[in-house]
């Protein structure tokens, strides 16, 4: 019970009692399942699933379960939710302080890789089923030891994403604190789509920003780029305009500096984007032509696609009706041809918008139900939380009362939930002017 001791000495003395008893409960524990017990104390999350464990110890899946299941039959692990383990407070302290007193630093340091690599590489799995349009990054291959959770599909991907959201966070947090710049961007980027599909865009920005760091201290002006774009789109949404711009103008600087066309083009995407949240829809509509441009240059038909409706939706706001709805078309042609989900879903919005603009409500309204029912599809409740909100003025325009109030309340409601309250102020002011507002209640 030596190494036990020289933890228990480090607790609070009113703990000590207690820490006592799981003191006791270690030492009965076989070799296999003390230095289990040593390791979970590494964790960095608030939780662990038998594949996370199975890496960090490195170790099969079912001798990860068994060990599991066996602190949990001697008192010193919880299992509050099937197949999710975690610590009392007072044993993970335990735990880690054991750890640090028996594990060999190098052991330390492995068993922490295993488990940022397992978080990592799984994670990337999924996000490239969330959405292949974007390029994949190349994150190697996994640590020793470390067997990646098998991902089937989209679904599968959002669910792993929900429940271990958390924990991919640690991991991010942990690469940090090791010095693992690579697996810190890598870690943002694998987080990047299933944030936007949950509207987690706080978590985005403090991913990104940590991300953009660890870029910078390598020098890879590429990946700053990249960091600079994502924090661009995402800080527009709280009414950062003018952070969001100068991270847009320094990815645009950068991608021209290293001849990144596919990058440049993107940029011009998100800018638009801006440019449309500020209003101001020539500079909008600028800059989504330039981003066609450069997409057809490249053969890009997938962003090609993108492009025609982010530029039918521009043309409809300056009020050319009618060219709006030529590029609006055709983007959903192209993104229903590349079975582009995302895609079709973003061009029957800009339909919707157009259908709305030129007094067409009911028709609006059938374009929003099909892009809603699409972005429930992609289980990406951050763009349900505005085509609700298209939904809410349809039906106030056809004189629906009450349907008009559930839709803008389940806007708010959803914007609300992330945080995004300015998004959701406007629903309700629109709701307001209306004069059939939902009951406001800020979370």
């Amino acid at each position: 019970l030596r190494q036990a001791g020289r933890a228990l000495a480090e607790l609070a003395a009113g703990d000590r009692s207690v820490a006592a008893a799981f003191a006791l409960s270690y030492g009965h524990l076989d070799a296999a399942q003390q230095r289990m017990f040593r390791l979970l104390g590494l964790n960095p999350g608030p939780d662990i699933d038998v594949p996370a464990a199975a890496a960090l110890a490195a170790v099969s899946r079912f001798e990860a379960e068994r060990l599991l299941e066996s602190l949990v039959d001697d008192h010193l692990l919880q299992q509050p939710v099937t197949g999710r383990f975690r610590f009392h407070d007072l044993v993970r302290q335990h735990a880690r302080t054991t750890a640090h007193a028996d594990e060999p630093e190098p052991d330390r340091r492995a068993a922490v890789c295993r488990l940022v690599g397992f978080y990592l590489h799984t994670g990337h799995r999924g996000s490239r089923l969330l959405d292949q349009q974007h390029p994949p990054i190349d994150v190697g291959e996994p640590p020793e030891g470390c067997v990646p959770a098998p991902l089937p599909d989209d679904a599968a991907a959002m669910t792993w994403f929900d429940v271990n959201h958390q924990c991919v966070l640690a991991a991010r947090q942990a690469a940090e604190d090791a010095g693992w710049d690579t697996r810190v961007w890598q870690l943002a980027w694998t987080l990047d789509n299933f944030h936007y599909r949950r509207g987690h865009l706080q978590a985005n920005i403090t991913s990104w920003l940590a991300g953009l760091a660890a870029a910078e201290r390598l020098e890879d002006l590429a990946v700053q780029a990249r960091a600079h774009r994502r924090l661009g789109l995402v800080y527009g949404p709280f009414g950062q305009a003018a952070e969001a711009l100068h991270h847009l103008n320094r990815s645009l600087t950068l991608a021209k500096e290293i001849r990144d066309t596919l990058g440049q083009a993107g940029v011009h995407f998100v800018l638009a984007l801006h440019w449309t949240h500020e209003k101001d829809d020539e500079r909008a509509l600028g800059h989504a032509t330039s981003a066609l441009e450069l997409y057809r240059g490249l053969a890009d038909r997938k962003w090609e696609a993108r492009a025609f409706s982010l530029i039918g939706a521009c043309l409809s706001r300056l009020g050319r009706h009618d060219e709006a709805r030529g590029h609006a078309e055709s983007g959903l042609a192209l993104c229903r041809e590349r079975a582009d989900v995302y895609g079709e879903a973003d061009a029957l919005d800009s339909l919707a918008t157009i259908a709305a603009e030129t007094g067409r409500p009911a028709e609006a309204l059938g374009q929003s139900h099909q892009a809603l029912s699409l972005w429930r599809h992609l289980d990406n409740t951050y763009r349900q939380a505005g085509t609700l909100a298209s939904m809410g003025d349809a039906h106030h325009a056809l004189g629906h009362t009450v349907p008009a109030r559930e839709a803008w309340q389940q806007a708010i409601d959803l914007y609300r939930a992330r945080g995004l309250h300015p998004a959701a102020d406007e629903v309700e002011k629109r709701a307001a002017n209306s004069g059939c507002a939902p009951t406001k209640r800020r979370e």
